[in-house]
Order: structure tokens, then sequence, then C-alpha cells
């Protein structure tokens, strides 16, 4: 049941990715929340022995395009739950244009996304913009293997080395990391 499940969804998410690309009117995406990416980084065991501020990577892709938008924010500024998650991607959904059908595909992190707050903004969304329907598909635990992933590899890829002493310079690293591995190929 596991295993048909976590087919089942990637089949429709080829299905939807393959319709977007062929229909200006529907929208696929998905999104992920990138691992805590830690200030201070470095190599030296200073920056192991201190106190670490943690700066979120909210990524957002877009199937049809081969596009991401990265949102980032540090823990001073806010969390990383349901609250921050809708607000990012209700931010998206003003952006697009009008559609009949926007699909979405993320975890199934009932803290961030599965619950009454991420639905809610669904909802207004729906009433308010220019979005006919939306549909959020959940990939089974463990078997995700979205296109956002990619992004979050490109950017690890990119700072692996990288000493970074603000959240300021995390959103630099980003901003340039789809140019630094493209150029180290």
């Amino acid at each position: 049941m596991h295993v048909s499940g976590k087919e089942l969804v990637r089949k429709i998410k080829y299905e939807t990715k393959k319709q977007a690309q062929n229909d200006d009117s529907v929208t696929a995406i998905n999104f992920d929340l990138q691992k805590v990416l830690i200030t201070p980084k470095g190599r030296t065991t200073k920056f192991y022995n201190s106190r670490k501020l943690a700066t979120y990577n909210f990524s957002i892709f877009d199937m049809a395009n081969t596009t991401a938008i990265c949102n980032m924010w540090y823990e001073t500024i806010a969390n990383r739950g349901s609250n921050e998650i809708a607000t990012c991607i209700y931010t998206y959904f003003q952006s697009v244009e009008p559609v009949n059908k926007l699909y979405m595909f993320s975890d199934a992190c009932s803290g961030q996304q599965r619950n009454i707050n991420f639905i809610a903004m669904c909802l207004y969304s729906v009433i308010n913009l220019p979005i006919q329907r939306i549909e959020h598909l959940f990939f089974v635990k463990g078997h995700s293997q979205m296109e956002g992933d990619s992004v979050h590899a490109c950017i690890e890829k990119a700072t692996k080395h990288a000493e970074i002493f603000s959240p300021e310079e995390w959103m630099t690293a980003v901003r340039l990391s789809k140019k630094i591995i493209s150029h180290t190929r």
C-alpha cells in the first residue's frame, strides 16, 4: 500500500506537469522548506561552539517553466510554521496569471501545510484571486522527490566550503548559487 501510494502521487505529478506545460490555464508547483541553514557557518571549531542563528529557505518550484523562488528569513523575524508557509504561498499566488487549476505538491508536514491555517489561505485565494481551483497533493512520507529539491542541492553544493557570518550572506549565497554551480560544471 505504501509503495502503490508513492507511485500514484509520482504518476499524478508527472501528468500534471505535462498538463501545465501544454495549457496556460493550468499551473503546477511543488514547494518545500530546506534544511535549516545555520549561521555562523565555517570550518573552524570556534563556529562549532558558538550560538547558532537559524536561517530558513522556503522554495517554490514552477514545474511548467522550471523556475524557482526562494523565500528566506531568519529565526528572529519569524518561525517556520503554517503562518509563514501560507504567507509565502499566498504571495506567490498573487503573482500568478489567472488560472483555472493550480496544482500543489508537497510533503505531508502537518505543522506547515497540512492544517487549517493553510487550508484557509487556499480558500481565501480562490475567493479573492484569479484562481478557479486549487488541488494540493501530498507525497508519501520519505518519497517526495520534487524538482525543488534540486534547488536545495544546488545551494548546498555552492555553499559547501563557504564561511557565512550573517543571514544576509546566506541570502546572497542563494542568489549566486545557480551562477556558481553553472560555472563550475
